[in-house]
């Protein structure tokens, strides 16, 4: 097949839910509206009443193979018998697995078949800081042993998780590709508006887990007394412990509200512990709304410090910004058009889509001479 044709993209991801939906959503939207024949296999992990799959162009083919919630090594083998079957009956061109167990049922799925395999991690599983370093090596070994069972090309969305991937796997085909928004974010806001004195709040986006750390709000919140909120929602246990600490938690909301929120609020914390990529640092960035980050992987990829927003270290370093922030002790104004500016290079959904669809054909081209 000719690498100018309309070719048949599968994507695989168990849970639409956090940043790797996002990125699935752009990816598969911009593709059909190409011409591409896409097809999105998934664990059903993430729907509700109000089906995400709404936010999908129309389109696009839906199957769901089984949900893999309990992450069992049963339900991943149950998983990859499945998307096998639905691979046979599809013959797509590119597959592309989205996520740690996708990228493991995935690739068992394929193993003596050819035919491209892309696997972006979203956030590999030894960046993580909550657990032992024996887990992280079973964790690195475990990638080892599917790269070696099925070689596929590996997608970083940072230089820090490409750093990381290439130190841990040898012999392995990886590229980095940032990750992108839509461009339409920007409109929300008109960037000539200088930087009002006095912010009228901090804001968190994302779900109440250990991976967030957002006991650094709580801290922040008893040091200064400055309003925050959490977009986002977790365990009830841990949401009442944010809330009863002052922290407003709206729950989980309209991915289209979340603009309204970073806006009125001016600046987001992003206090994980480790990410890939954080979606939400590149929406604030859309909207020319500065950071207050911690320097981990993914993070310092983002935020250039002093320039679009800061990177603090420990609690004290976060609640040393915010005091510098609330007695305007910084450049803020400034700071807001960096960080738009850093959005509108690197990281609009366009050079995202375009740099994917770029990939799938060079993997195309190679599958095509035989390499």
């Amino acid at each position: 097949m000719g690498v100018s044709e309309k070719f048949r993209i599968v994507h695989v991801l168990e849970c639409f839910s956090a940043g790797s939906m996002e990125v699935l959503r752009i990816l598969a939207n911009s593709q059909i509206s190409e011409g591409y024949f896409v097809t999105i296999l998934h664990g059903g992990a993430g729907l509700s009443s109000r089906s995400v799959t709404e936010n999908f162009h129309k389109g696009i083919k839906f199957r769901q193979i089984g949900s893999w919630r309990k992450r069992r090594v049963f339900s991943v083998i149950g998983a990859a018998i499945q998307i096998r079957n639905e691979i046979t009956r599809r013959s797509p061109d590119i597959i592309h697995l989205h996520s740690s167990l996708a990228g493991a049922a995935g690739r068992i799925a394929v193993v003596g078949l050819d035919i491209p395999i892309v696997y972006t991690p979203h956030g590999i599983s030894f960046l993580r800081k909550d657990v032992s370093s024996l887990v992280i090596n079973t964790f690195v070994n475990f990638e080892r042993g599917l790269n070696f069972l099925r070689p596929s090309t590996y997608v970083a969305c940072s230089k820090s998780e490409e750093v990381l991937i290439r130190s841990k796997i040898a012999n392995i085909l990886l590229v980095q590709i940032d990750n992108g928004i839509c461009s339409s974010y920007r409109l929300a806001r008109k960037h000539e508006q200088p930087w009002h004195s006095g912010v009228k709040g901090f804001v968190a986006i994302g779900r109440i887990s250990p991976q967030k750390s957002y006991s650094d709000l709580v801290a922040l919140k008893k040091a200064t007394g400055v309003k925050i909120t959490l977009v986002g929602d977790g365990p009830p246990d841990q949401r009442r412990y944010l809330e009863n600490n002052g922290i407003f938690v709206t729950g989980w909301v309209n991915h289209s509200d979340i603009p309204s929120y970073l806006l009125d609020n001016q600046v987001l914390i992003q206090s994980s512990l480790w990410e890939g990529m954080p979606m939400a640092v590149i929406e604030a960035m859309s909207l020319g709304v500065p950071i207050i980050a911690r320097a981990c992987a993914g993070n310092i990829d983002l935020v250039e410090n002093g320039v679009n927003g800061f990177l603090y270290s420990d609690v004290s370093e976060l609640i040393e910004c915010v005091e510098g922030i609330k007695f305007d002790g910084f450049d803020m104004s400034s700071m807001s058009l960096q960080a738009y500016k850093t959005y509108a290079s690197r990281h609009t959904d366009l050079l995202m889509a375009s740099r994917y669809l770029e990939l799938y054909k060079s993997l195309l081209v190679d599958s095509s001479h035989g390499l």
